[in-house]
């Protein structure tokens, strides 16, 4: 009876321990739960999508592109088709019977032209400037007039020393006087006709008439002063020999850099007139390109424009 009252207190004591022990669980279980199911104070951010924000291309595919190159047009002249020049052209019909069949031209073709209206034995030259031959008084100080003489007398020179054999060149002037009417009385005078080259004149609007002559003749013009470049548009018997200042000083300044060295100095000259700054300035951009070892065969010099 004894033992068996003691079995009951341990037993009722580890009961009391199991029960607390089974409250304790229950609690923690109860309390994770209630945690798990209770609403989130505020909603959490959604992960940024991954959009590719550049948008893909299609690349085009490579293509050949235009390479142009510098083309010695002294040495090989372009040739001039002749627009009075008619050729014949296939009308698609078969030929008669009796005829023998046309061989086709093509007009892109130099050698089925006759040629012989290009290479001649005798050119005919004309040169067309403001001599102003009539007045001496105004042709001593008449700018025009005087650069008018320059031009021609290196023009003679050049001709001179040419050396072309089997060649002769008949130069005939013509004093346009600085007016464009003369030109018109020149034109209507049939003077211009037998001519193969015409050099001149000096202001635009008579380039302008003269070019629109020689457009429809089987004549070249070359125009050495005139700087507009729209008096040739669409005229291929029109040859334009002064694009602007800056071409003109960079063709002196690449020969210039071939001839300078320590012992031959090269010396610009620029005159005290409204436009002679300017030419100054040109010439300095062209300088500051170079090493300094050969800027220094370069010097500048300015003097009166009278004295030029």
């Amino acid at each position: 009876m004894k033992k068996t009252s003691e079995f009951f207190k341990i037993c009722s004591s580890n009961t009391l321990f199991i029960v607390g022990l089974l409250c304790l669980v229950f609690w923690f279980t109860a309390c994770s739960t209630g945690k798990r199911t209770l609403p989130e104070s505020r909603d959490k951010r959604p992960f940024p999508e991954k959009i590719d924000t550049v948008p893909k291309v299609a690349l085009p595919e490579l293509m050949d592109t235009i390479r142009w190159v510098a083309a010695d047009t002294l040495s090989n002249p372009p040739v001039v088709i002749d627009p009075k020049i008619k050729i014949d052209k296939d009308n698609g019909l078969p030929p008669d019977k009796g005829e023998p069949a046309k061989q086709k031209e093509d007009i892109g073709v130099a050698g089925n032209l006759d040629m012989t209206r290009y290479f001649k034995a005798k050119y005919k030259i004309g040169v067309l400037l403001p001599f102003q031959a009539g007045d001496s008084l105004i042709s001593t100080t008449n700018r025009m007039a005087i650069w008018a003489t320059d031009f021609y007398l290196g023009f003679k020179l050049a001709f001179d020393e040419t050396g072309i054999p089997n060649t002769t060149f008949l130069i005939e002037t013509f004093d346009t006087k600085g007016n464009e009417l003369r030109i018109d009385q020149l034109i209507a005078e049939g003077k211009l006709l037998s001519m193969d080259v015409l050099v001149g004149p000096y202001r635009s609007n008579a380039a302008l008439k003269l070019a629109n002559y020689v457009k429809d003749q089987p004549i070249l013009m070359v125009s050495p002063y005139s700087a507009n470049a729209k008096i040739g548009e669409g005229n291929s018997h029109y040859l334009q020999m002064n694009p602007g200042l800056d071409k003109h000083l960079f063709a002196l300044f690449e020969f210039s850099r071939t001839k300078a060295n320590s012992d031959n100095p090269v010396v610009f000259l620029f005159g005290t007139g409204d436009s002679e700054p300017t030419k100054k300035q040109i010439w300095d951009s062209y300088l500051a390109e170079l090493p300094s070892s050969e800027r220094a065969h370069f010097q500048s010099l300015q003097i009166e424009t009278t004295e030029l």
